[in-house]
C-alpha cells in the first residue's frame, strides 16, 4: 500500500476514521472560535490539519467560555522502558492544551493492559516501563502542581490486583468456564 494519497483517497480515509471513532471534523469555524475564546492561535498541528478530527472540543470550548473548570485526561500503555519521538507527540499537544486552558491534567499509565495484551511481558517489567515512561512524560514540562500521573498496577489496584491479572493471563476465560462449570448464564 502506498503512503502517498491523492486528495480524494485521503479524504475517504479520514472520513472512514471519523465514522469509526465517532469524531467531528476540525474546521475553520472551530479554529476561529478557539482563537477568539483563548486569545491564542490554535496549535500548529490543528492549523495545518495534522489533527483533523475531535471528540467534544466544541463542548470544551463552551465550558471554557462559561468559565467552568474541567480537566484534561490522557494516557499511555508503556511497552518499553523509553518513549520514542512518536510517543511524545500527543504529550506535546497535551502540554500545550494544559498551558492554554490552565487546567489540571491526569495521565494514566495502563501497565495492566499492556501486561495482558503483550504475552512476553511480566508484571514487574510493565511496572518498570511505567516508571521509566513517567520520567519521559515529566520531562515534557507539565505543570507539576496541576498534573497527576499514575500507574494502574501501583495506584489503582495494588498487589492483589497484580496477582489476579497475572493469574488471568495464565488461565483464559474458556478454561475457567470449563474448570468451574460456568455455562454462560
Amino acid at each position: 500500500m502506498s503512503a502517498i494519497f491523492t486528495c480524494s483517497e485521503r479524504n475517504s480515509t479520514l472520513t472512514r476514521h471519523r465514522r469509526k471513532w465517532n469524531t467531528a471534523l476540525i474546521d475553520q469555524p472551530l479554529l476561529d472560535r478557539f482563537e477568539r475564546l483563548t486569545g491564542r492561535k490554535p496549535h500548529r498541528w490543528l492549523r495545518r490539519g495534522l489533527f483533523f478530527s475531535h471528540r467534544d472540543l466544541d463542548k470544551i470550548l463552551t465550558h471554557y467560555e462559561k468559565g467552568e473548570r474541567f480537566l484534561i485526561y490522557t494516557g499511555r500503555g508503556p511497552s518499553s522502558d523509553s518513549m520514542h519521538i512518536g510517543h511524545t507527540i500527543p504529550f506535546e499537544f497535551t502540554k500545550w492544551l494544559q498551558d492554554t486552558f490552565d487546567m489540571p491534567l491526569v495521565i494514566m499509565l495502563t501497565d495492566d493492559e499492556k501486561f495482558l495484551f503483550k504475552e512476553s511481558l511480566t508484571v514487574e517489567e510493565t511496572i518498570k516501563f511505567s516508571m521509566e515512561n513517567a520520567k519521559d512524560i515529566i520531562a515534557m514540562g507539565f505543570d507539576e502542581k496541576k498534573t497527576f500521573i499514575y500507574s494502574d498496577f501501583l495506584y489503582m489496584h495494588g498487589a492483589f490486583y497484580a496477582n489476579a491479572v497475572e493469574f488471568s493471563k495464565l488461565l483464559p476465560f474458556n478454561q475457567v468456564r470449563g474448570a468451574f462449570g460456568f455455562d454462560g448464564t
